[in-house]
Formats: structure tokens, sequence, C-alpha cells
């Protein structure tokens, strides 16, 4: 009889053991939290690129690589749809959010038209603070060259 006792003595603490090192514990971070702030900027700049432009009944990415080589789509007439679009974009998302960033397209000196799309911006962060950068090329094929698409996010 003394012997169950002393067995359920040592089970008992034994359990508090377990529950007061596992309680105890520094909680680690969640790697997903993690993996989706390090790929906001990236994943921002290919939904972006994805999503249509309304008055150009095609995608962004389209819109690009279209204004920098042949210009065959009409509403590069003016560029009010275009940076209507991104600027709606950005509102929604990353200014809602509260995150200071910077959107930069720039077009290879091959391109037949260097003008670029008056992207919104926000104050970027100053040096004291991290920034996640995403860069996004698009290929200009058959025109040689890249576009390359890139978001600063302060962190």
């Amino acid at each position: 009889m003394e012997i169950m006792g002393l067995a359920v003595i040592v089970i008992l603490v034994s359990i508090g053991l377990f529950y007061m090192i596992a309680f105890t514990k520094e909680p680690q971070p969640e790697p997903v939290k993690e993996y989706t702030a390090s790929e906001l900027a990236t994943n921002t700049i290919v939904a972006m690129l994805a999503t249509d432009i309304d008055d150009c009944g095609t995608t962004l990415e389209k819109v690009i690589v279209d204004k920098a080589t042949y210009q065959n789509l009409p509403c590069l007439r003016s560029d009010d749809p275009i940076n209507k679009s991104i600027s709606l974009m950005l509102e929604n998302s990353l200014q809602k959010w509260g995150k200071d960033y910077k959107l930069t397209i720039d077009y290879p000196d091959t391109a037949t038209n260097t003008v670029d799309i008056a992207v919104p911006t926000t104050p970027l962060c100053g040096d004291m603070r991290e920034r996640e950068t995403g860069t996004q090329p698009i290929p200009l094929y058959p025109v040689p060259g890249t576009v390359m698409v890139s978001l600063s996010i302060c962190t």
C-alpha cells in the first residue's frame, strides 16, 4: 500500500514538472507571420501586376509592357487610368495598413517609350528603419530589355 502511495506522488510530481517546463518556456514567433512579413513587398507587386486595369481591359503587367514597346492599347493615350488603378490598389492595401512604401518602375534604355508611369509613393522610412524590397522583372520579348518593378516597404 505504501508503494502505491509513493507511485502516485511520483506521477503527480512528474506531471507538475512537465507543466512547469511547458508553460515557463518563452513563446517562439510563428514562422507563418515572419514569412508573411518578409514576402509582403514581392506578393504585393505580383498581385498588382496580375490585376486587370478596368479602362484597358488587360492586366497591369501587359499595360507596362505595351507602354515600353508598341503602345497599341488605346488607354495608353492617357496615363490617368493606369495611375488611378495603381493609386487605388496601394491606398486600399499598404496605406490602410499604415505602411510607408515606394514603388518604382524602371524601363530599360532600349524601350521605345521611356516616360515612367507616375507612381504614388509615401515618405519612405529613414535610415534607422528596416525596409523590405521586392522586385519583379518583366521581360519585353521580342524587344530586348526588361522592365523592373520594385516596391520598398518599411517594416
